[in-house]
This record gives structure tokens, C-alpha cells and sequence, in this order.
């Protein structure tokens, strides 16, 4: 996965954007590959465990930061 943490000190929001960039096309490229050859039921299905995967990773993350 990838890691989107930054390092003010040392990068730029223009250089940021663009790590970003590049790990979005990685990853849509991996995961057009995972859904190559499915029905599209089993494509929603695995998109939408996708996304809850996000969401709870999202508040477990914002449960584990200082306030």
C-alpha cells in the first residue's frame, strides 16, 4: 500500500501530488488486474469491500491519533 505520509521539511505540495499521482495509477492498475475476468456483481462486491476496508481503516486510524 501506499504511503502518503509527508515530510514538510522536505517536500513540496506540488511533489506531493505528484507521488500521489503515481501511486493512484499503480494502484488502479493492480486492482484492474484483480477484477479482470469477474461479473460485474462480483466487481461491485469486491469494490464495495473495498470501501468499507477504507472506512474502517480510516477511523481506527483517526481513533489512534493525538487530539
Amino acid at each position: 500500500m501506499a504511503d502518503y505520509r509527508i515530510n514538510e521539511e522536505t517536500m513540496d505540495k506540488e511533489e506531493f501530488r505528484l507521488k500521489v499521482k503515481e501511486a493512484r495509477g499503480r494502484e488502479w492498475i493492480r486492482d484492474s488486474f484483480q477484477l479482470r475476468g469477474r461479473r460485474p456483481e462480483e466487481t461491485l462486491s469486491v469494490m464495495f469491500g473495498m470501501v468499507n476496508f477504507c472506512e474502517k481503516l480510516s477511523k481506527a486510524v483517526k481513533c489512534t491519533q493525538e487530539p
